[in-house]
């Protein structure tokens, strides 16, 4: 998935929530049962849980994404870090069999979904990537706090600064949310919507434990419980 040009630098402004990676490398790691071996994170991102996670004694980390502007951040954040390697591609779709010992996956595994029958094929795909023994770890969206927290139409301005402003309009609708951005930053029109799945927890736990997964505790990951970290180990 390609995000606008500007959509990076208005994260890393907006949505720096500095510690709070710290908190939840360390949930990530008691998730995956430790970071040994090869760990694999599908839409990286700007990297902030990889550079979160590289302080955690990981041995070699793979980031994965397949918006090429987000793949020349990371290799140039992580240059000089012999234990990373950066790929351009889309980790929901490999098919070579295991090849890793850790996969994780935070919003992307939801993001741009069409419906819960993708992030089921995402799942099944990343498990399959894993070999026995060794763990996933996901962020998935809460459907029921997501229902409460996402009003129909409500719009909130989360930015407001010398070089322009940022609207949000949240909404949740059959099982998926929509958040749509809206604004002027540095004379430019900026807009943008994001769909994220949302489904039922236990469904979620369901389609783990069918791709093979030995499911540990859920995890977590903000104050509102509507991110929530599930994963396990892989047995085969």
């Amino acid at each position: 998935m390609m995000h606008p040009s500007w959509y990076y630098d208005f994260f890393e402004k907006i949505f720096d929530r500095g510690s709070a990676y710290e908190v939840e490398a360390d949930l990530l790691r008691k998730q995956l049962g430790g970071l040994n071996g090869v760990v694999v994170e599908v839409g990286a991102g700007t990297g902030n849980h990889a550079a979160a996670v590289l302080k955690r004694s990981v041995e070699e980390l793979v980031l994965i994404n397949c918006d090429r502007a987000a793949v020349e951040l990371l290799k140039h954040r992580f240059y000089d870090d012999n234990r990373v390697s950066v790929q351009w591609g889309d980790g929901f779709r490999c098919d070579k069999g295991p090849w890793c010992t850790r996969i994780l996956a935070m919003y992307s595994l939801v993001q741009q979904a069409k419906d819960i029958t993708e992030v089921s094929k995402r799942i099944r795909s990343l498990v399959g990537q894993v070999y026995g023994g060794g763990a996933v770890a996901f962020e998935v969206i809460d459907a029921e706090v997501s229902k409460a927290e996402y009003p129909d139409g409500l719009v909130n301005r989360i930015y407001e600064g010398s070089d322009g402003f940022m609207d949000i309009c949240s909404s949740y609708r059959e099982g998926k949310v929509r958040i749509s951005y809206s604004g002027v930053l540095n004379g430019k029109v900026c807009q943008y919507t994001v769909q994220l799945v949302a489904p039922e927890l236990t469904w979620m736990k369901q389609i783990l434990v069918e791709s093979g997964v030995d499911i540990r505790k859920s995890q977590v990951l903000d104050s509102s419980d509507r991110r929530i970290l599930l994963g396990g180990t892989v047995y085969r």
